[in-house]
């Protein structure tokens, strides 16, 4: 009687794990920019540097930097750091005072495309750019 009982739990707790919905990100994600999201900064970026939570595609990583007219004013490609791939950059022109757009694109190893943006702020008068 104990073995079958034993049997019925092992099988419910099989069928529950078996039934249970797997959580797999499939996103790529951003962790970390520079210049940072939502900052305001004293002197020009010479790069935008984003890091992600996993190694995106290297042939689909593309940042862009929009003026306030939504104007690209740099950016394209970015290109994989060759430290850690987890990290894309493209380099920028000397830019005049503003607030700027970063617009990002990364392609996850299994094909999703995750696309973002965010705003960042240089002001003559403002902290340096890190």
């Amino acid at each position: 009687m104990k073995i079958r009982a034993a049997l019925i739990a092992l099988t419910l707790a099989w069928g529950t794990l078996l039934c249970a919905p797997l959580v797999v990100s499939a996103h790529v994600g951003l962790v970390a920019a520079t210049p940072v999201a939502g900052s305001t900064i004293g002197q020009a970026p010479k790069a935008v540097k984003i890091r992600f939570d996993q190694v995106p595609d290297p042939q689909f990583n593309r940042i862009e930097l929009l003026d306030t007219s939504g104007k690209t004013v740099a950016g394209g490609a970015a290109q994989r750091d060759a430290v850690d791939p987890t990290i894309v950059t493209t380099t920028l022109p000397p830019l005049p005072a503003g607030v700027y757009t970063v617009a990002w694109q990364a392609l996850a190893s299994d094909g999703h495309l995750t696309k973002g943006n965010y705003s960042f702020t240089f002001a003559a008068t403002g902290p340096p750019a890190p």
